[in-house]
């Protein structure tokens, strides 16, 4: 696991972000975007408190635009958590951000 939020692209996406061997939390992200750099300090400061436990993988849409498509990504940021490959979409059943932490 990284102790910084890894970049992504279309060629290594699938290895480091949907086949990774922990947790994952995928971003879906634009350089143009505020959004998205609003959430960038905030993906470093979980990527570093989490360093043991979660990848924090960000990918930009205009860089690596044949990825989102595969995962029905039409607006950003979204996060997508995974555990095991299998993406949350926004809005699933996911946990509270309070029982994150083991």
């Amino acid at each position: 696991m990284s102790s910084t939020a890894i970049d992504v692209t279309n060629a290594d996406f699938e290895t480091k972000a949907v086949k990774a061997s922990g947790p994952v939390l995928a971003v879906f992200r634009a350089e143009w975007s505020s959004a998205c750099k609003a959430l960038d300090p905030i993906l470093v400061d979980v990527a570093k408190q989490y360093a043991d436990r979660l990848t924090v993988a960000r990918l930009d849409i205009d860089q690596s635009p044949r990825t989102p498509p595969k995962y029905n990504v039409t607006a950003i940021p979204p996060c997508t958590c995974s555990r095991t490959g299998r993406s949350s979409p926004p809005g699933s059943d996911r946990p509270p951000r309070t029982t994150w932490s083991t």
